[in-house]
């Protein structure tokens, strides 16, 4: 997991959002179902009350292929993680 987390971090400071082109998964050679389990492993993490909330995007080759958020703003807000909070 920490090596997700990291790439997470790598990923958000190397890239602008608005520089990558979003696509599906399969044309970069990644497995939507595979992805699925950053979904998976993202929420328990939230669930299990690890973190308030997660904000996780992926890219390769240059293009965007997951980006979603998780979660709350905070430990005692109720109001959801958007995509684009800054933290």
């Amino acid at each position: 997991m920490k090596k997700l987390l990291f790439l997470t971090f790598l990923t958000l400071f190397n890239f602008s959002i608005a520089q990558i082109q979003k696509v599906e998964p399969e044309l970069v050679g990644v497995s939507s179902e595979r992805l699925k389990r950053v979904s998976e492993i993202s929420n328990n993490y939230v669930l299990k009350g690890r973190v308030p909330g997660i904000v996780t995007m992926i890219a390769r080759k240059g293009r965007l292929i997951y980006f979603e958020a998780f979660g709350n703003r905070g430990v005692e807000s109720k109001a959801k993680l958007k995509k684009n909070d800054l933290f």
